[in-house]
C-alpha cells in the first residue's frame, strides 16, 4: 500500500532514521551530528505548525519526507518558502521523491505561496537534475559556504516562481486550513499515483 500524508508526532523516529545517513555519510545536509529524538521532534512540530510537512509510506513504512520551511524571518518574505526532501536510499528510483515534491509544490500553490527556493550542495548532481525537472532555475551560488568532511562546499540556490507576483498577494493559508480545501485530497491522490 502506498500513501502520502501529513506528518504525525509518531513519525519522528522513522523520519530521523531516514535523515541519519545523510548526516553521517554525505554533504547533502550540513548537519554534523544526528539530533536527539526530542530536538528533532521539536523541529518537525515547529515547522508543521505553519508549513506542509509530508511523509510517503510504502507498506506502512515511511520511506521519504518533504517539507516547506521559512525562507527568511522578515515579514516581506512570507510568500516565499524553502523546500527540503529526503528519501530512504533503498527506495530511490521508485518515484517517491517525485511524488513527494509534486504533492508539496501543488499544496504550496494552493496555500498561496509565490516563490520556492532550494539550497543544493553543488556536488549533488542528482538533486540539481531533480530540481530542474520540477522547473527550478539556478539563481546563484554561495561559494565555500559549508565545511564538512574536511572540505569546503559550494551551495547552489535554485528558485521556482509559482505564480506571477501581484501588487497584493493572497493571504497564505495555514497548513491546517489548506487540508480543508477542495483541491487538497486530489493533489494527494495524484502524488500517490506517481509512486512505483
Amino acid at each position: 500500500m502506498k500513501n502520502i500524508r501529513i506528518v504525525r508526532d509518531c513519525d519522528i523516529k522513522e523520519i530521523l532514521n531516514i535523515y541519519k545517513p545523510f548526516i553521517e555519510n554525505t554533504a547533502i545536509t550540513f548537519d554534523y551530528e544526528v539530533p536527539s529524538i526530542e530536538s528533532f521532534k521539536d523541529k518537525v512540530i515547529g515547522i508543521s505548525k505553519k508549513y506542509i510537512y509530508l511523509v510517503c509510506e510504502i507498506d506502512d513504512k515511511i520511506v521519504g519526507y518533504s517539507y516547506a520551511s521559512t525562507f527568511n524571518e522578515r515579514a516581506a518574505y512570507d510568500w516565499a518558502v524553502d523546500l527540503s526532501i529526503y528519501v530512504d536510499d533503498r527506495y530511490q528510483k521508485r518515484g517517491v521523491g517525485k511524488a513527494l515534491y509534486y504533492t508539496l509544490i501543488e499544496i504550496l500553490k494552493l496555500q498561496g505561496y509565490c516563490n520556492m527556493y532550494a539550497l543544493v550542495t553543488a556536488s549533488n548532481l542528482r538533486s540539481k537534475s531533480f530540481h530542474e525537472y520540477f522547473g527550478f532555475k539556478l539563481s546563484g551560488t554561495y561559494h565555500k559556504s559549508g565545511y564538512k568532511f574536511e572540505k569546503w562546499h559550494d551551495v547552489d540556490v535554485f528558485e521556482k516562481i509559482i505564480e506571477e507576483n501581484s501588487n497584493s498577494p493572497h493571504k497564505i493559508l495555514k497548513a491546517n486550513e489548506v487540508k480543508e480545501t477542495n483541491g487538497f485530497k486530489s493533489i494527494i491522490n495524484t502524488g500517490i499515483s506517481m509512486i512505483k
